[in-house]
């Protein structure tokens, strides 16, 4: 059974547009799916990279209409975004959106972590703060605001996500705007945001405010109300298929793997090195695979009904899963969990070495 990251090789799609013309999409690599409601795919078409966007749910219609009027809409407010180049149907009914591929972009966040110096990180930071406030100012409120919903490319920051925008004929307010401004700045590492004042002081300047404590304390006290949702939110997504992570099923076992660590070929031969180890094997122990060392935790239920408990309530591994991204996001610790595999009558948890 092949994971959902790499179920399909390369296929073509013919979709129907409204004005009933046909087009033919090549689909090569599918990046994400969220099952029985969205795939998202790398392709071509009419011989220039394109992401396709199929929507598969019964909402598809009105989730494909609203990324594209976002997308859309940010482009007439001089915002830059990827284009949309179709929005049609395929022959299972299913709503697809295909827009333009920017190349050799990659998103804010992997864009910090990869800068050769915090002064390079800043900069990168000032431009994706000055993009929100011209947005914010053109009176677009983005309620999914945070730092992987926008990519950079040669200095130009672009939004992606444009699912969830809302509108207003004037800018956004002062409160509503420090509330922007904590969204984002909550989901970037703390190590990068030494500097935070004068990310204020550049978003104030372009909406027309002079910064001033009063500001800084609101900002802070809108960072701690988004940090508890924000942590939430962040803690389901690394359980399933996103830009992070993935998720694989194989008979007899599910995983979820960190996408920097594994991929689909590396997380089979990981789930076939550690199925059907025995009670008495060792439950602790550093595992030395592919040049990497990781440190491995088994947990085995005692009996039937401890197993019941675990398959309704989450196992111990998975607890630690989330208990080890939850202290890596809230800056706690540098190690972290790269995977967690459910087998049938036992769990593994695997982190980084300490």
């Amino acid at each position: 059974m092949k994971s959902r990251i790499d179920a399909m090789d390369s296929f073509d799609v013919t979709l129907t547009a409204s004005d009933k013309s046909r087009h033919i999409v090549q689909c090569e690599r599918l990046l994400r799916t969220i099952a029985g409601r969205r795939s998202v795919f790398d392709g071509v078409y009419q011989g220039r990279p394109v992401i396709v966007k199929r929507f598969e749910d019964v909402f598809g219609r009105f989730r494909c209409w609203r990324e594209r009027r976002g997308l859309e809409r940010l482009s007439r407010h001089g915002l830059a975004a990827p284009e949309v180049l179709l929005a049609a149907k395929d022959d299972k009914g299913n709503h697809v959106l295909v827009i333009e591929k920017i190349e050799n972009a990659v998103d804010v966040l992997a864009a910090l972590e990869s800068a050769t110096s915090l002064q390079q990180a800043q900069e990168i930071l000032l431009a994706l703060i000055r993009y929100v406030a011209k947005m914010n100012q053109s009176g677009v409120e983005q309620l999914d605001l945070h730092a992987g919903n926008f990519l950079v490319s040669d200095e130009v920051i672009y939004a992606i996500d444009a699912a969830k925008l809302k509108f207003w004929s004037k800018p956004i307010s002062i409160d509503a705007g420090l509330r922007q401004l904590a969204m984002v700045l909550t989901g970037v590492p703390e190590r990068y945001l030494a500097r935070e004042n004068e990310l204020l002081q550049e978003y104030c300047r372009l909406r027309g405010w002079k910064a001033g404590s009063a500001y800084c304390q609101r900002l802070q006290a809108c960072k701690t109300q988004r940090r508890k949702a924000y942590l939430t939110k962040a803690l389901k997504k690394t359980l399933r298929n996103s830009k992070r992570f993935f998720v694989l099923q194989e008979q007899g076992c599910r995983g979820v793997f960190y996408k920097e660590a594994f991929d689909a070929e590396s997380a089979r031969r990981l789930m076939e090195l550690l199925k059907n180890r025995k009670a008495g094997d060792e439950r602790t122990f550093i595992l030395d695979f592919e040049g990497r060392k990781y440190e491995v935790r088994q947990f085995r239920p005692k009996n039937k009904l401890q197993a019941l408990h675990w398959r309704l309530c989450g196992s111990p591994a998975r607890r630690r899963w989330l208990n080890g991204w939850k202290a890596f996001y809230s800056e706690r610790s540098i190690l972290f969990p790269v995977a967690t595999l459910e087998f049938e009558h036992y769990s593994v948890n695997i982190q980084t070495e300490s």
